[in-house]
């Protein structure tokens, strides 16, 4: 299973590095403001909570789900998202986008910086693992 696992997290952590290069050129651009970092905030903070309630509201879960899912919903598709309005390329858009590589960063440091609580969810609730 780390054959596959080991891309994924390898996409992701591209996608936070290009994240973290395209908010630098956006500050150095001077297209960032404190509302961006408010609204990648709660953009990471209602993604994290969904996917924690998933997980308590579920008996059950895949072993290696955590791998999976944490990065693809934190990290992935805002970093998609963020693209996509990067390349619309209107004020409104490059600002939502600014927000959303904001989200990304702040998710990838809170899935390294709090790995227990992210990748051991599943123990952390006492979920039963299947695999």
């Amino acid at each position: 299973m780390g054959i596959i696992i080991l891309p994924f997290i390898l996409i992701a952590l591209i996608a936070f590095i290009i994240s973290v290069v395209i908010l630098f050129k956006s500050l150095l651009k001077k297209e960032l403001n404190p509302k961006n970092f408010l609204i990648g905030t709660i953009t990471s903070i209602s993604i994290y909570f969904l996917i924690f309630m998933d997980y308590k509201t579920s008996e059950s879960s895949y072993a290696l789900g955590t791998y999976f899912m944490f990065p693809f919903f934190l990290i992935l598709i805002p970093f998609t998202g963020g693209i996509i309005l990067k390349i619309i390329n209107k004020p409104k858009t490059i600002e939502i986008s600014n927000s959303l590589f904001t989200s990304v960063i702040l998710s990838g440091l809170f899935m390294v910086l709090f790995s227990k609580y992210t990748f051991g969810i599943i123990e952390y609730l006492g979920i039963s693992k299947h695999y």
